[in-house]
């Protein structure tokens, strides 16, 4: 597994984050899952960890440790699934706060939400029923939202370089597997090929 890109994170509700600037001088363990936590966008999907601090309360004297919630989901069998339709097969797209957060259609609210949800959740990322270059793309992400899109993660710093680090790996990853069954059909063919010939010698 590589790691393409690592997500920084951002939002004082993040447990991590939280219990870091609340807990963390009172209680040195609660500085702890801030190192531990991640986000990174491998080249096979994305993978994420949620550390928090817990009180062990039936212990003497209290130990605190850090918990450890690990989650991954690849690109080729999760909602990261190209769309397969009857017709034709839709690669899935990515929007940020920044493609959702619209009123009428036409109306730009982000900033109402970089001022009221930001500080404290950071941005988000979701993937969409279309990619990004469809001509159905300003209508699902901004009529549609609750229904055409699927929110991947939050808490990001910078949900923008987020989205184009994901939509480079994925679209990768989609080339790759393309690829691999492109060699898979040559091999065989040639297979079939030879046994032809070897039977009839």
């Amino acid at each position: 597994m590589q790691i393409v890109y690592k997500v920084e994170r951002d939002g004082f509700c993040h447990p991590a984050i939280c219990q870091d600037c609340v807990c963390g001088e009172l209680i040195k363990p609660c500085k702890v899952p801030k190192k531990r936590s991640y986000l990174w966008i491998t080249e096979s999907g994305v993978e994420e960890n949620v550390s928090f601090c817990c009180v062990k309360p039936c212990c003497f004297p209290f130990l605190w440790s850090a918990n450890d919630f690990i989650w991954k989901r690849y690109f080729d069998n999760s909602v990261f699934e190209p769309l397969d339709l009857c017709i034709c097969q839709l690669e899935k797209g990515i929007a940020t706060e920044h493609d959702v957060n619209y009123c009428c259609y036409c109306i730009n609210c982000v900033c109402i939400y970089d001022v009221c949800t930001k500080p404290c959740f950071g941005g988000e990322v979701r993937t969409v029923l279309v990619p990004n270059d469809h001509a159905c793309f300003p209508c699902a992400t901004r009529c549609l939202p609750v229904l055409c899109t699927h929110k991947i993660f939050g808490y990001v710093k910078d949900a923008k370089q987020a989205k184009e680090q994901l939509l480079s790996a994925m679209r990768q990853a989609e080339a790759m597997k393309k690829e691999m069954k492109g060699v898979k059909t040559k091999g065989v063919e040639l297979n079939t090929v030879e046994a032809e010939v070897m039977a009839r010698t």
